[in-house]
């Protein structure tokens, strides 16, 4: 009886963790495979490259999805795709400056709006309040 109580406890604290858990934004995702790609590529070896599957488990994503990205990022010119034969036939990806001028815009703005993101209550932090209609921030007490 109680291996019955502890499976049941135990997978419904899996749902309400899974439930509670953010959904990260396609900018978010952009930034994380290009941090990846960086921090790879950034290795004191030469031959430590970043590959696709170095991309899918650093950045949390499926194999699809990293299918899915790859691609729209080479083409968008924020990735470069290279394929050597001290490195077999597996391309390996390195960033343009594109990609670092693309993480340092995610940054500054990450740092700007810092103090508007919500809480998990979705009450506003510190008293901002947003007015979208004029396009400003207030600050008010609530």
């Amino acid at each position: 009886m109680n291996m019955m109580l502890l499976s049941s406890t135990t997978a419904e604290m899996k749902r309400v963790r899974k439930k509670n858990k953010p959904h990260r934004s396609r900018y978010e995702i952009v930034n994380e495979i290009l941090w990846e790609v960086l921090l790879r590529n950034q290795s004191p070896s030469s031959f430590y490259t970043c590959k696709l599957l170095h991309i899918e488990y650093g950045a949390r994503l499926t194999y699809q999805q990293t299918l899915d990205y790859l691609p729209a990022l080479v083409e968008s010119r924020l990735l470069l795709t290279r394929k050597t034969m001290k490195l077999g036939s597996f391309p390996h990806y390195e960033i343009t400056d594109s990609g670092r001028r693309y993480l340092q815009v995610f940054a500054e703005m990450q740092d700007y709006l810092q103090p508007v993101i919500t809480s998990n209550n979705n009450s506003p932090i510190n008293g901002v309040v947003t007015d979208f209609t004029s396009g400003s921030l207030s600050s008010s007490r609530l």
